[in-house]
């Protein structure tokens, strides 16, 4: 769910990105240059102005979240945990994975599941 929440961020900050250069491109003031757009139209003037460094500043934070993306994949892909990476230790017993051999779960899969009775308020 992790990896899924930073790819959708990826794609909203990318988003924004364009779609606000395209509007600083092809907005009002382009047809005309930005003195004459701050002397006839000051409101348009001051959104150029407040929205270039936003555009920036939402650049770079895609950039550094599409490369943790990126690095996150590549452990999905190799099949180890960033804890793993990060303290260069791999813990437990092998099983095949994807790519990679990961260690044992420790979610019993076999276990039955009772749940209460609501019905008695029991």
């Amino acid at each position: 769910f992790f990896y899924g929440f930073v790819v959708s961020l990826c794609f909203l900050a990318g988003s924004f990105v364009v779609g606000v250069s395209l509007w600083l491109r092809d907005g009002p003031c382009s047809s005309l240059g930005f003195g004459t757009c701050v002397t006839h139209k000051p409101g348009i003037a001051i959104l150029y102005v407040l929205a270039w460094p936003l555009v920036v500043i939402v650049g770079l934070l895609l950039l550094a979240v599409s490369l943790f993306a990126l690095w996150h994949l590549w452990l999905i892909i190799r099949g180890r945990t960033t804890r793993e990476v990060l303290t260069g230790r791999s813990q437990g017993e092998g099983v095949r994975t994807l790519c990679a051999r990961r260690s044992r779960s420790l979610i019993r899969g076999k276990d039955k599941i009772v749940f209460p009775d609501l019905q008695n308020g029991v």
